[in-house]
């Protein structure tokens, strides 16, 4: 699109090769990194529209929880578990049917505290969980 500006009297050369360098330097960090739908679009994630877009939120401010709620237009509700929660259990080398059953287990249970899910080398859920898990549940994943 840079090419079909007529930059004659309305904009100095210079300003359009840096803007379109800029740009390219964007899209390669784009493809390399991945970009969040607010970077890809110019829509506001509001409402219904941040849902249609696949955004964890519906506003500028950032998912603080596991579980949103969302009342819905036409009528009812709507549970959303935070999809940065199977990314990070995934990160943290948990297998995937143990990342179902406590995505699972969050939705159902609107918590993770009490989730008898923990990797145990089956890709399963463990029986019960012990007292440290709950524990590190209670303080969080860690970060890597």
């Amino acid at each position: 699109a840079d090419k079909e500006i007529d930059n004659t009297d309305v904009v100095q050369h210079d300003l359009v090769e840096a803007a379109t360098a800029s740009w390219a330097s964007a899209v390669r960090d784009g493809e390399e990194y991945g970009v969040r739908n607010s970077q890809a679009s110019v829509l506001a994630p509001t409402g219904t529209i941040g849902l249609m877009m696949d955004c964890d939120t519906t506003g500028i401010e950032p998912d603080l929880g596991l579980v949103k709620f969302k009342k819905l237009v036409g009528g009812g509700n709507m549970t959303i578990v935070n999809q940065t929660v199977p990314r990070a259990l995934k990160k943290l080398g948990y297998e995937k049917p143990v990342v179902d059953r406590i995505v699972e287990y969050i939705d159902k249970n609107k918590t993770i505290v009490g989730s008898r899910c923990r990797a145990d080398g089956r890709g399963g859920c463990s029986p019960r969980s012990s007292r440290s898990d709950n524990q590190r549940y209670r303080r969080g994943f860690p970060v890597r």
